[in-house]
């Protein structure tokens, strides 16, 4: 691959990461000093990359895009059953608002490693990718319809997590259609991941992607049979301890 066609793409990709925290943090965070702080942090690591380039390069880095996509994957599992379990009459105020913090971690921390994992396999020199292969689902020569899942997953995670953040802005018929896309989402990733993945004949990584299927799935059929009998609290009261 050429040399100059890699480094443009790690640019982009740096760029394309930057404005994702920069968009997500200035939503988030509630206060002017702290959106101040995290721009100049992710300018720093941006400069600081690109100062990097070479290095990067000579990462191995078709492990890397394995990992990435383990650690992303088990993310949105955790995050997804304690998005589901927050909504559960049955548990405690106080664990709830705990809950929906690292609800939004994990989620917004999936999503956000998932979105490297892809954006990435252009740079490999493994098996790389173009960017319209990355960007357009189903249009890779390789396994179109398993990376088209991929692709689609992201997509639809970032439909949530910008969903989440102006849900205030949106009607609620509206908000809760983009905030359900998580499960199509999830299932979409296992999907990808579980007969795509190079590791899934591991069989700790096998037994992981059965393990957190399965823990979503019951989780949500136990939120099923509790749903109606008890209403849990509204979102706005736990989204101002962010």
């Amino acid at each position: 691959m050429n040399t100059d066609y890699i480094m443009f793409s790690i640019k982009v990709i740096m760029m394309v990461c930057s404005w994702f925290l920069l968009v997500t943090s200035y939503l988030r965070c509630q206060h002017g000093k702290l959106k101040l702080i995290n721009i100049i942090i992710i300018l720093m690591t941006w400069i600081g990359g690109a100062a990097m380039l070479q290095t990067i390069i000579n990462l191995p880095m078709w492990q890397f895009i394995r990992s990435l996509g383990i650690v992303s994957y088990v993310f949105l599992a955790i995050g997804i059953c304690l998005g589901i379990s927050y909504s559960m009459p049955i548990l405690p105020i106080a664990w709830k608002k705990h809950m929906y913090k690292l609800h939004n971690f994990f989620t917004l921390a999936g999503t956000g490693i998932g979105l490297l994992h892809g954006i990435i396999t252009i740079i490999d020199t493994y098996m790389p990718y173009t960017w319209s292969e990355v960007l357009i689902p189903f249009t890779t020569k390789s396994h179109p319809i398993l990376n088209g899942f991929g692709t689609l997953s992201g997509y639809l995670m970032l439909f949530v997590i910008f969903s989440t953040d102006l849900r205030n802005k949106l009607k609620k018929p509206v908000w809760l259609v983009l905030h359900l896309m998580a499960y199509p989402a999830f299932f979409l990733a296992f999907i990808h991941g579980y007969y795509l993945g190079t590791d899934t004949n591991n069989p700790a990584v096998h037994t992981m992607y059965l393990v957190t299927i399965a823990a979503v799935l019951s989780v949500s059929v136990i939120r099923g049979f509790g749903r109606g009998k008890v209403h849990s609290p509204k979102l706005p009261m736990v989204q101002n301890q962010r």
